[in-house]
């Protein structure tokens, strides 16, 4: 089974929305295209830090647009694959209080 269809699968057994699977998955893809073409599991933390920064600094998304994206790569890592993300930071800029960890 492909890994799109795995996740589409876990999606529907959780009975999440059509419109939450078409995002999620949207996402997923766009990350997988991001880093080559390369399996997830064969990227962690530092390629999914690298692909939410690019969101925010090249292509400009709002917050909550890179937090969706965050949130179907979680989806993916926790439910999918079973290993969890450690990202918290959901943005890079002046105002943030904290250390960002990949930049």
């Amino acid at each position: 089974m492909k890994l799109l269809d795995a996740v589409r699968t876990r999606m529907r057994t959780r009975h999440m929305s059509a419109a939450t699977e078409t995002a999620y998955l949207g996402w997923i893809r766009r990350f997988i295209v991001f880093s080559g073409t390369r399996h997830p599991r064969e990227l962690g933390e530092r390629e999914v830090g690298a692909y939410l920064s690019t969101l925010a600094v090249q292509l400009r998304v709002a917050s909550s647009t890179q937090n969706q994206a965050l949130a179907a790569l979680q989806f993916l890592y926790g439910k999918c694959s079973g290993c969890r993300l450690r990202l918290v930071m959901m943005s890079c800029g002046p105002s943030d209080r904290t250390v960002c960890p990949w930049c």
